[in-house]
């Protein structure tokens, strides 16, 4: 069963504007490969990554460690989307929407862009090689430029509030950044 909330989550997709419409491609080349990568390391075709692999961090507890991460992103991104509700979405669109605050939002300004880093970070724990390594930093790097965006849409959105609401939040993690 299909909820409809009245809005597309998925507007990235449909953008014509030139930076949302790249960004688009590059998120599904980077989930495109990363899919290829973990699909490779399924079916035991890693011979090939072993040139590439990070030593430093081929530990039991780091694979223990990154499925943990892992999870804990997954849920955080659930979470940030269950509490976005109506003013979820990929992307930017000329909707107005509830500037959201509560919740996880209390802490930080982008819950599911942090979950889906500790996503990354677990992946590159887990699989520990270059090709993951410098998915990650693309996947950081075109993450970057798309909250720039939307936090200067949100700005123009709303205004006072939103410049009041960086004032008193991080971007991605409590107390850091």
């Amino acid at each position: 069963m299909i909820i409809d909330y009245g809005n597309d989550p998925d507007v990235i997709y449909h953008d014509k504007r030139p930076s949302q419409k790249f960004l688009a491609k590059l998120s599904r080349l980077l989930s495109l490969f990363i899919g290829l990568i973990i699909f490779l390391h399924i079916i035991g075709f890693n011979g090939h990554f072993e040139n590439g692999l990070l030593f430093f961090l081929k530990h039991e507890y780091l694979y223990l460690s990154g499925y943990a991460l892992g999870m804990f992103g997954l849920l955080l991104c659930w979470r940030a989307q269950k509490e976005m509700g109506r003013s979820w979405r990929v992307g930017i669109d000329r909707k107005k929407t509830e500037l959201i605050t509560t919740g996880v939002f209390k802490k930080i300004r982008n819950p599911t862009y942090s979950g889906l880093f500790l996503i990354c970070l677990g992946t590159l724990m887990i699989f520990h090689n270059m090709l993951i390594l410098l998915w990650v930093v693309t996947f950081y790097i075109s993450i970057e430029f798309q909250v720039r965006m939307e936090e200067e849409h949100l700005m123009e959105t709303h205004g006072q509030a939103y410049i009041d609401y960086l004032k008193t939040t991080k971007r991605y993690f409590p107390y850091l950044y």
